[in-house]
């Protein structure tokens, strides 16, 4: 009996293997992966995994297929009934990296040949070849505002995305600042721009580092960009100090920054002290430099007084009578005491006054220039018993030398040599009473400028004295 029932188990599962088949294409049984129809063509209900139902006629179970994915689910792949088993559902319908369909989204609809697009911001490295649903797209170095979605064959780096070197680069030629290909394109500092790299410890990165504006520019004919590595500060920059300026180290160039020039250089000096901002503040020249001690002071301290030579001009001085000008040499408008000016056009800080022949013993004070007559500020006496040719005037109006006479009763022994406005002439013991003029030296004897009366009445008294 055993026996029998074996036998009829083992025919029965012969025949239902002989009736079994494979699902169609695609398809599978209630039974996640299960494949065999188990004799019944109908058991074949669902879409396998990363399959779609893609026909619009009605999913005949055991006879419709199901088509395989353009592209597999990486995760969440499941069988679904061919009601729901879309394309989308069982599909991964992402385009390709950077990629869109016309309207923007970056899922397709119905076949990857939609994803004709680079998305905004990311370009075709290969255009204009491209092959919708096979190529891809690559993010900007850098976001272009107010980018716009592009066919894939159209949408260049340049047209993309923002091809602006870094601040202050440039290509190799040293002018163009847009990159055609790759940013590593930007090698250059651009003319009056520097790289400092952290104080020369990290090359420079095409593409990446950025130059800094001078803080000083060269002058056109001499500036240039210059490779990352090599632009220094000193070698692109005008790295001259304010003018009127040096550093501590009294040169008047700065190494690292232009706050390093922080002192006013001998025989210059600060008209704002004691403000003064290193590396922006100027000096200026003295108006007249030392002649000795002039030395590099700090901007605060470099006063006019301190740094420059103060003297008003030869024989002039300040409203009070100082010698020293305070902030302009235009405070010197006078001539000092018993200085004259005998110009025609005074001009304060720069016109000389020269000394009186004579000082005058009282009253002598500073008189502006224009003034500052030889009258006005000298002694204009003759010397002792001298006079002008007209014989009477005893003072003169430009020189000593106008003083050619010996006075009425003053004579000279010096006939010869005499030297007018210098010599004397005495005066006579005995005047005449009548007669008496101003002579010449050479005339001016004692025998005609004096009573010769008296004279020769002594001398008689004298020999008869020595006769005795």
């Amino acid at each position: 009996m055993k026996n029998n029932i074996l036998v009829i188990l083992i025919i029965s599962l012969f025949i239902n293997q002989i009736k079994s088949a494979n699902c169609p294409v695609g398809t599978e049984t209630n039974t996640a992966g299960q494949v065999d129809d188990l004799g019944t063509p109908a058991n074949c209900v669902n879409c396998q995994k990363n399959f779609y139902y893609n026909n619009a006629a009605a999913f005949v179970p055991g006879a419709s297929t199901c088509t395989p994915c353009p592209q597999k689910k990486d995760a969440g792949a499941q069988p679904n009934p061919p009601a729901t088993a879309n394309l989308v559902t069982q599909c991964n319908v992402k385009c390709p990296a950077g990629t869109a369909i016309a309207g923007g989204a970056t899922d397709y609809a119905a076949i990857i040949t939609e994803c004709v697009n680079c998305r905004i911001n990311f370009y075709n490295e290969n255009a204009p070849n491209f092959n919708a649903g096979a190529s891809t797209c690559t993010a900007c170095p850098v976001n272009r505002v107010g980018g716009a979605l592009t066919a894939g064959n159209a949408a260049t780096i340049v047209a993309q995305c923002n091809v602006a070197c870094p601040t202050g680069t440039a290509l190799d030629d040293g002018v163009t600042t847009d990159y055609v290909r790759s940013f590593t394109e930007c090698v250059k500092c651009r003319l009056n721009f520097y790289y400092n790299g952290n104080n020369g410890n990290t090359p420079f990165n095409p593409g990446k580092s950025q130059c800094t504006p001078c803080p000083a520019i060269k002058p056109a004919n001499v500036a240039q960009a210059t490779l990352g590595n090599d632009a220094t500060i000193t070698a692109q920059c005008n790295v001259a100090c304010p003018d009127g300026t040096i550093s501590a180290a009294g040169v008047n160039n700065w190494v690292a920054q232009n706050t390093e020039c922080t002192n006013c250089a001998p025989n210059f000096y600060n008209n704002n002290a004691p403000n003064f901002n290193p590396g922006n503040s100027t000096c200026l020249p003295c108006p007249a430099n030392k002649d000795y001690g002039a030395e590099a002071t700090a901007g605060g301290a470099a006063t006019l007084a301190k740094q420059c030579n103060i003297a008003c001009p030869d024989g002039t001085a300040i409203a009070s009578g100082a010698t020293n000008y305070v902030i302009l040499q235009t405070e010197c408008l006078n001539c000092a005491a018993n200085f004259y000016f005998d110009g025609n056009n005074f001009q304060a800080g720069s016109s000389r006054c020269k000394a009186c022949p004579a000082n005058k013993v009282q009253g002598a004070v500073a008189t502006a220039g224009g003034t500052a007559t030889l009258i006005a500020q000298c002694a204009l006496e003759c010397p002792a018993g001298t006079v002008l040719t007209d014989g009477t005037t005893s003072t003169y109006k430009q020189a000593a030398s106008e003083c050619v006479k010996c006075a009425a009763n003053f004579y000279t022994t010096k006939q010869t040599d005499w030297v007018a406005g210098i010599d004397t002439c005495t005066s006579c013991n005995k005047k005449l009473t009548s007669g008496a003029e101003a002579n010449l030296p050479e005339s001016a004897k004692k025998n005609i400028q004096c009573d010769f009366a008296n004279f020769l009445s002594i001398s008689l008294l004298l020999i008869s004295y020595y006769l005795l």
